[in-house]
């Protein structure tokens, strides 16, 4: 008998491995919106393409588009990427436009006119907020005396930055369209419930200020002094947890957050109070495994949009979950750094020059993401799909054959040198691949914990359309047997079903 595997469903680990071991690395679920051979297949993601070449003992701390023009912090240096158009070919330079301290990630927004770049106190400084002002060029740190600073992050709305202290005890705000000037008067608290404010987050007009265990929503009623004032009966019974997870995505506000005596789950706010989870108990379970310290200043978000999709991810240490807002999965995306896979190296995604920018948290690069490139920076993307387990009511079953069903002859003309990693002593790994792509096949019968047997298949050749990576004779499946697939060759991969003959 002829079967479909379900391998599609994206990142599921269970507590215990035996109910699912369900990975996705650094491929993606996509569920066609028309009637095809398969009701879902998985993508590999996209690679990313140098754009600068940066220090590797630097990293990028911030990104933000303001006027149009890329803007990124990257080591101490606030960065201007300049784009230049010659003969319809683009090129790109930097510009330093001044210096910012400290070593954490630093908070960006604009008004139109000024940008704000806010560096939270952290082990190296007291922190400092700055603002370029465009018109002039002109870069200075924000020394007005009435600037109740330090502050830990910015937001901008209706024509006024708006800060948090980092004390986390009240909010405040520049004067209008002029973030270098200040009212001593011009501050709030959020006095719903005695939390410390921990964040800050702008939807449809209206501030939203997020505290550790309540989100009160505030809006602009254009009085002197302090122009914001709470909506009645606005407040949301949940905090921010991860407070670099703040940001806008489907129309709505996400964060990592948590109600009181409740574990860290993945939120979205749609609109007034209007709040619904999109995390999964995987995800949950994942980051319950972290100390709330940990979350706080080690988890990020980033989010973007291409080809019709509109991803969320939500960086921890090790890997990085990543939301399809159209299909409501997660996958994961991993990188290498050194000889160890860890969290996605992007720190940063921002939108500029049709482009999609990005951040790097290893070096001092700038890249942008590139559907048909798969590698990162030269370095190899390892891709890999874990099934959930091969079940049949708790029988043994007979495999006669397994068939991966993939876009085929995507090989490339020769074989090229890609990096795989680097020694303990600093030397670069390098592998040659891409002429005849392999997908590899191995079995775990622990629940996902131990994987053996990994025989490859050839996914074709350069025009070799016809190629079906195909495993005979397989013998007698475990009751509780977990397959994986992985690629690793700098090529497309796209798996669009799993068939097996099972007898």
């Amino acid at each position: 008998m002829r079967t479909t595997l379900d391998i599609a469903q994206g990142f599921y680990v269970s507590d215990a491995l035996p109910i699912s071991a369900q990975r996705c690395v650094n491929f993606y679920p996509s569920l066609p919106q028309t009637s095809t051979i398969t009701d879902a297949n998985l993508f590999s993601t996209a690679g990313i393409s140098k754009l600068i070449s940066g220090d590797f003992n630097s990293v990028c701390r911030g990104a933000h588009v303001f006027a149009g023009v890329a803007y990124l912090v990257i080591s101490n240096d606030l960065i201007r990427l300049n784009r230049v158009v010659v003969s319809s070919v683009a090129s790109f330079t930097t510009s330093v436009i001044g210096t910012i301290p400290g070593s954490q990630r630093v908070f960006m927004s604009d008004n139109g006119l000024q940008m704000c770049i806010v560096a939270a106190p952290d082990t190296e400084t007291t922190g400092k907020s700055f603002i370029y002002t465009l018109s002039s060029a002109a870069f200075a740190e924000i020394t007005d005396s009435d600037f109740d600073g330090p502050a830990s992050s910015v937001v901008f709305s209706d024509g006024y930055f708006i800060f948090h202290k980092s004390d986390g005890k009240k909010f405040f705000s520049s004067n209008l369209n002029n973030g270098l000037a200040y009212d001593a008067l011009d501050f709030n608290v959020a006095e719903a419930d005695p939390d410390q404010i921990r964040g800050l987050g702008v939807l449809n007009s209206q501030l939203y200020v997020f505290g550790s265990e309540t989100i009160q929503i505030f809006r602009n009623v254009g009085r002197v002094p302090s122009p914001f004032v709470p909506v009645v009966g606005s407040t949301i019974d949940i905090g921010v947890v991860a407070p670099q997870t703040i940001v806008k995505f489907g129309g709505g506000l996400a964060f990592v957050g948590a109600g009181v005596n409740e574990s860290p789950a993945v939120w979205l706010i749609a609109g007034g109070s209007q709040k619904r989870k999109i995390s999964t108990i995987a995800i949950e379970n994942e980051l319950s495994k972290l100390q709330i310290d940990t979350i706080a200043d080690q988890v990020f978000s980033w989010t973007y949009a291409e080809s019709g999709a509109y991803w969320l991810g939500i960086s921890v240490p090790g890997t990085c979950f990543v939301y399809d807002l159209i299909n409501q999965r997660w996958h994961e995306r991993q990188s290498i750094d050194k000889s160890s896979l860890t969290r996605y190296r992007c720190s940063h995604l921002i939108s500029a020059y049709g482009l999609i920018i990005a951040g790097d948290t290893q070096t001092g690069n700038i890249g942008a993401l590139d559907e048909d490139v798969f590698t990162e920076y030269g370095v190899l993307t390892p891709r890999k799909v874990i099934s959930r387990p091969f079940d049949n009511l708790g029988n043994a079953v007979n495999v006669a054959s397994l068939e991966v069903v993939v876009e085929s002859g995507v090989g490339l003309a020769n074989d090229i040198t890609i990096e795989s990693g680097t020694t303990e002593t600093g030397k670069i790994i390098e592998v040659e691949g891409g002429a005849d792509p392999k997908i590899v096949l191995s079995f775990s019968d622990d629940g996902g914990r131990i994987f053996e047997g990994f025989i490859p298949r050839s996914m074709g050749k350069i025009g070799e359309y016809n190629v079906r990576p195909t495993w005979s004779r397989l013998g007698v499946f475990n009751r509780q047997r977990v397959l994986q697939f992985t690629v690793s060759s700098p090529n497309k991969a796209t798996i669009i079903k799993v068939e097996a003959d099972i007898g």
